[in-house]
């Protein structure tokens, strides 16, 4: 899974939303510092929140970890 692909692409589609980290965390039932982690590249992203943040944001599990949301932005 490319870690750098999935970081980036959660921390772009979480402010698309206009969320917080923390208001992403409460969600998929993860805690803030986790998020931040997350989207620093400081951590592998749980499978069972991977699952949780691809329902949330819309868009399937192989495009959050493979498609480069901020050149080719395709969620709404």
């Amino acid at each position: 899974m490319p870690i750098q692909t999935l970081s980036s692409n959660t921390r772009y589609l979480r402010a698309k939303k206009g969320w917080t980290q923390a208001q992403v965390a409460e969600m998929v039932g993860s805690s803030q510092p986790m998020i931040a982690h997350y989207e620093n590249k400081n951590s592998f992203i749980k499978l069972s929140v991977l699952i949780k943040l691809s329902e949330l944001f819309g868009c399937t599990i192989d495009a959050l970890c493979r498609h480069d949301f901020n050149k080719h932005p395709v969620v709404k």
